[in-house]
C-alpha cells in the first residue's frame, strides 16, 4: 500500500446493504495487515455519488511491533 512500505496483507470483500449511501450490489474492500495487529490499512467503497477511500496514517499503542512505515 503506497506509503506503508511492503506489507502482507489479508483483502476482504464486504458486500453493503441498498439503502440511502449504497446502491445494491455495492462491495467494500478492506486491506488488513498480516502481522499480530490486524490493522486496517486501507478501506475503499463505492458511495452512492461517487466513493471513498481511507488510509491509515498512524497507530499508537499496537500490541505488537510493526514494521509499517506509519507517521
Amino acid at each position: 500500500i503506497r506509503g506503508l512500505g511492503k506489507q502482507k496483507t489479508w483483502k476482504a470483500r464486504l458486500n453493503l446493504i441498498d439503502g440511502y449511501v449504497f446502491k445494491e450490489g455495492d462491495s467494500m474492500n478492506i486491506w488488513i495487515s498480516r502481522d499480530g495487529n490486524k490493522l486496517p490499512l486501507l478501506i475503499e467503497s463505492p458511495i452512492s455519488f461517487g466513493s471513498v477511500k481511507a488510509v491509515l496514517i498512524s497507530a499508537k499503542g499496537l500490541s505488537y511491533p510493526s514494521q509499517l512505515k506509519l507517521e
